[in-house]
């Protein structure tokens, strides 16, 4: 198959799949950044809430990639995500895997530190439905998790594959 005939039925699936118009991104999403998203993160949102929201999402969209280059935001979509699958999904377990402790230790800060002025959430807290909703850097998910408590896994890959393997 030619790459010309391969990328033509990519672009046709694609149209069929977001023939619709996207989902607005939901208030208690933006009312708990610390940042506006500028447009395009709020394109990758809504294109992420939309894949999430389709009959097969299951089997469309159960790995996905958020192609951004360096510097354009991504830990903020990725903030975004979290208030969202915290909210419709009732997931509260994430884990946030990389190839250094470096940018382990600068995730950490963004997501966790209000006093960074790079911290991603409102400086006064989440608050969703009217509950204050806290972050916990956590080694193992809790089996009796707080039900107002995002747990976060920040790892490398190295020391997931240790984790996983041992």
């Amino acid at each position: 198959m030619s790459n010309e005939i391969l990328h033509k039925q990519i672009v046709e699936k694609f149209n069929s799949i977001f023939s619709s118009p996207p989902p607005e991104v939901p208030d208690y999403v933006a009312d708990n950044l610390g940042h506006k998203l500028r447009p395009y993160q709020e394109h990758a949102l809504s294109q992420f809430i939309f894949t999430q929201e389709i009959d097969q999402a299951d089997l469309y969209s159960n790995h996905l990639l958020f192609h951004m280059a360096t510097g354009s935001g991504k830990t903020l979509v990725l903030a975004s995500n979290i208030l969202y699958l915290f909210k419709e999904q009732n997931k509260q377990n994430f884990i946030f895997f990389v190839n250094s402790d470096a940018i382990i230790k600068k995730t950490k800060d963004n997501l966790t530190n209000t006093n960074s002025l790079k911290y991603l959430f409102r400086k006064e807290g989440i608050v969703i439905d009217g509950n204050q909703i806290d972050i916990q850097i956590v080694d193992v998910f809790p089996s009796l998790p707080d039900p107002h408590t995002i747990y976060l896994k920040l790892t490398t890959i190295q020391k997931l594959h240790l984790d996983l393997t041992l």
